[in-house]
């Protein structure tokens, strides 16, 4: 089906105390590992992209830079990992929008950090385009196409996501709004297993990122 193009970005934080420590330490840093931490698990763009960095840094620094890949609950997992960390500069976030959106989510009662006040932006890394994405067995090539089916068996189809109240499930819900369909949402850790799942027919699309 023709790709209509979204853009999605992803940025790199620390800790919000980590400028001063950093400014102290500036002349020695990096003088041991450094990790990168993904809040999406191994296969996804948003650890592509950290993979890719990982190696560059590595290249320039001439010291380790590991990706600890912390999947769960929209990203609240790697992003609390990154808060309990000490502001040295050492341990950083790659994620999306899923930082602020996991902190905000109907799901977080009691959310474990500030998305603003914890945590202090270091770079926008990239814009990553999103496209809605079907099973290549359904008999629908086109947007149009896609939601007649969908219209003709209600309740048979469904849509995966990176997490419920994250941003891909937001765009799906959007589009399930205003072309009047009734898909079910179906919620994943990360990218990888939705394409795999809609690969092997258990879903029939989503809204992916292209690595």
């Amino acid at each position: 089906m023709s790709p209509g193009f979204l853009r999605l970005g992803a940025a790199l934080l620390a800790s919000l105390s980590l400028i001063a420590p950093a400014a102290a330490q500036s002349d020695a840093f990096p003088n041991r590992p450094v990790t990168l931490v993904v809040p999406f698990p191994p296969g996804g763009s948003m650890d592509a992209l950290a993979r890719i960095t990982a190696t560059r840094l590595a290249e320039t620094w001439g010291k380790p830079v590991l990706v600890d890949n912390r999947a769960g609950a929209g990203g609240l997992i790697g992003a609390q990992r990154v808060k309990a960390a000490p502001a040295d500069g050492y341990t950083l976030l790659v994620t999306n929008s899923a930082l602020v959106q996991g902190a905000v989510s109907s799901l977080a009662t009691a959310p474990p950090y500030d998305p603003i006040n914890d945590f202090t932006a270091v770079m926008q890394m990239t814009l990553a385009p999103v496209v809605y994405v079907i099973n290549p067995r359904l008999p629908a090539r086109t947007v149009q196409e896609y939601v007649a089916l969908v219209k003709r068996e209600p309740r048979k189809h469904s849509f995966g996501s990176g997490g419920s109240n994250q941003t891909l499930h937001l765009f799906g819900a959007v589009f399930n709004d205003a072309a009047g369909l009734d898909m079910a949402h179906v919620p994943f850790k990360g990218d990888a297993a939705i394409v795999n799942d809609i690969v092997a027919g258990h879903i029939s699309g989503g809204f992916v990122t292209i690595a």
